[in-house]
């Protein structure tokens, strides 16, 4: 039966207050969960960011030490500590060549060598370094300042001539007549605030230690944010099967306190 346009009847539809209540209460949950995952990721990114900080600190600092290692002349790498503090102590190699002639049987002001490559040709000579001591006593003649060397007088021949016209005889002739020119000893030393520095030009001396103190003037940071005493170096002496290898070995820490430790080993392929 038809409705009549009087008596129609209109239904209101809505909320109850338990649908109310069960929806606050699941978005409540829905939030909860939500945030808590965002804030999880988001640590989780922060704590990802500081570790990746504290491997590239550690990296940074121990491929600086490495790749000056590795020009090391042989025999010249030795460790110590420096009042609380681990060093590390080489003498760099600047260039190489095979000598022709060497004051050996007598003592003379200058040898004839194949010319060196073009680079730095002044600094100290060193002639079959077979041990430490020999390396660091500039009067054994294992390692004697000579000057800039002239240009070739014959194809392919330098004459490497002393500092200051000085007369000097080596101890013994390198198996396979080779020559190293080098640099000053260079030292890599870490301090009690967890900063690594880098020493030169403080000279050759058979005990480094009372050369290196905090306040020398020819010093540089190579890198900060380590933890304090956790620097150190490892020598193991070269072997018939291997050459000498330096293990370097660090803990690298950020001002929150998390800490992250590293090594790496670096093997030195020059020989005398």
């Amino acid at each position: 039966m038809a409705g009549r346009p009087g008596n129609t009847v209109l239904q209101q539809r809505g909320f109850t207050l338990v649908e109310m209540v069960m929806v606050i209460v699941i978005s409540a949950i829905l939030a909860v969960l939500v945030t808590s995952f965002i804030s999880r990721s988001a640590q989780g990114l922060v704590a990802s960011s500081q570790r990746l900080e504290l491997a590239n600190n550690a990296n940074l600092i121990s491929e600086r030490i490495s790749r000056e290692i590795r020009s090391a002349l042989p025999n010249s790498v030795r460790t110590f500590d420096d009042g609380n503090n681990s060093c590390i102590e080489f003498v760099p190699i600047i260039n190489s060549s095979e000598y022709l002639t060497l004051p050996v049987a007598a003592a003379a002001n200058q040898f004839t060598v194949v010319a060196l490559p073009a680079g730095g040709n002044t600094g100290f000579v060193a002639v079959y370094p077979s041990s430490v001591a020999q390396v660091y006593n500039i009067g054994s003649n294992t390692v004697t300042q000579v000057q800039a060397s002239a240009a070739p007088a014959v194809a392919n021949v330098q004459t490497v001539s002393f500092a200051g016209g000085a007369n000097v005889r080596f101890d013994t002739h390198s198996p396979t007549h080779r020559f190293y020119l080098t640099a000053q000893p260079v030292a890599f030393c870490e301090d009690t605030n967890g900063r690594v520095w880098r020493y030169v030009d403080y000279g050759f001396h058979a005990d480094s230690r009372a050369f290196l103190p905090p306040a020398v003037a020819n010093r540089a940071v190579v890198g900060a944010g380590l933890q304090p005493g956790s620097l150190s170096f490892n020598l193991l002496p070269a072997q018939l099967q291997r050459n000498a290898v330096v293990r370097i070995s660090l803990t690298a820490q950020s001002a929150g306190g998390e800490s992250l430790a590293s090594a790496q080993e670096v093997q030195l392929r020059n020989v005398p």
